[in-house]
């Protein structure tokens, strides 16, 4: 191959890299299917591209300087350790196949050296899927007054509502950042549009999870991203006015009230012992329940927990025995997941890692309001039990991780 065709195919391997990454996070919010081509695409001209000696050379020095970035595959390690203990064998390979993500992610983002300005892209079309789910959302609101009965043909975030709400908190503050950054009037007044439509959307998915986010990230990115001076003050006081203004929110919008109403109601009947209602009705109650029996599950093996595949294995007997007669259900809390799997060893090097990571990213606000965004979302769900969850969440802690470091380059 003569060195112009060398350079050539590199060129054309590096922009469908691009190309397949921005498809990847494009569709996160959308389609399971979409997004897995997204991955195809990028990683297979990635690996077209080792076979050049640059680009090993390349990948190398930018995979040693960058560091934020090995949080991730560092966690996965821990899977693939945790596969040493487990019995259930065919389970455990299941569960390093559902979180790979972990270790391929960022090694797609490092592989295509990509510019702030790339990033930037690929972002945009993350927003722009989102606001696409959120114009069905609110049209479905307005003209139907149902929302769920259309899942079968809507996106998946209508499936999947509690983490569909944490993309739209995400997208409103995706949005204000490119309304900082845009210059002329006419691209500021369609982003402020678009910030209101992404808001309102938010509002009438009805995922509280993403709300109470949003609510308590919202101050804090304002006032680091648009102010200067006395930043922790102005936090302090949009907070409190954030917090007021979702209580009044909460009195006066029916469709905020009614959500957390049922939460308070669900919880009152977990606390009675369900009297008043079927255990398996009560979505806020069920999760009580899931984490008394999974933290028993824990405390089986507290160290080094009860490795990769074998959660269903210490878990279940406890579902069979307890009063409720609940079916079997993970515990909707990240970190009692992690402890489960790996004990508290586990969920050391995990939130060690993460901490480290956010260290790294040299004061990146944009990343710290999604790091709220996520880690509050832990405590009630297993974030990253799912695909939507484990892409959601490694794509964007990459994302950020290499931008934050390309920056101090």
């Amino acid at each position: 191959m003569t060195e112009p065709e060398h350079f050539r195919l590199q060129k054309i391997l590096r922009i469908i890299s691009f190309w397949g990454l921005l498809f990847f996070v494009t569709f996160i919010p959308i389609s399971k299917a979409f997004s897995t081509i997204g991955e195809l695409l990028c990683g297979g001209s990635l690996l077209i591209s080792f076979f050049f000696k640059d680009f090993r050379t390349a990948f190398v020095q930018r995979l040693t300087k960058n560091k934020a970035l090995w949080f991730l595959p560092v966690y996965y390690g821990l899977y693939l350790l945790g596969m040493t203990y487990t019995k259930d064998f065919n389970q455990g390979l299941h569960e390093l196949n559902m979180n790979h993500y972990l270790l391929v992610i960022p090694l797609l983002v490092i592989g295509l050296n990509p510019s702030s300005k790339e990033i930037q892209y690929i972002l945009y079309g993350f927003v722009a899927a989102n606001l696409f789910s959120g114009i069905i959302t609110i049209y479905l609101r307005v003209y139907t007054a149902v929302l769920f009965d259309s899942e079968p043909y809507m996106p998946s975030p209508f499936i999947m509502r509690p983490r569909a709400s944490l993309n739209y908190a995400l997208s409103v503050l995706l949005l204000l950042n490119f309304l900082k950054e845009a210059k002329g009037i006419l691209p500021k007044l369609l982003l402020t549009l678009l910030t209101i439509v992404m808001f309102l959307s938010l509002i009438m998915l009805e995922g509280r999870i993403g709300q109470v986010a949003f609510v308590i990230a919202f101050p804090l990115f304002i006032a680091y991203r648009f102010l200067n001076k006395y930043r922790f003050l102005w936090f302090s006081l949009f907070l409190i006015l954030g917090i007021g203004g979702a209580t009044i929110a909460y009195f006066k919008v029916g469709n905020i009230q009614r959500r957390f109403s049922e939460a308070f109601k669900e919880f009152k009947d977990y606390k009675e012992g369900f009297k008043s209602e079927n255990a398996e009705n009560s979505s806020v109650g069920r999760r009580f329940v899931y984490f008394e029996n999974n933290w028993k599950a824990f405390l089986e093996h507290p160290i080094f927990g009860s490795g990769t595949g074998d959660f269903r294995l210490v878990a279940e007997p406890y579902f069979t025995s307890d009063t409720y007669q609940i079916q079997y259900n993970k515990p909707h809390n990240e970190f009692l997941e992690c402890l489960v799997k790996f004990g508290i060893l586990g969920l050391f090097i995990f939130l060690g890692g993460w901490i480290s990571n956010l260290f790294l990213a040299k004061k990146d606000v944009l990343y710290y309001s999604f790091t709220i965004i996520i880690f509050l979302s832990m405590f009630i769900e297993s974030t990253l039990d799912t695909q939507s969850g484990i892409t959601f969440f490694t794509a964007m802690v990459s994302l950020f991780s290499y931008k934050s470091e390309l920056s101090d380059q």
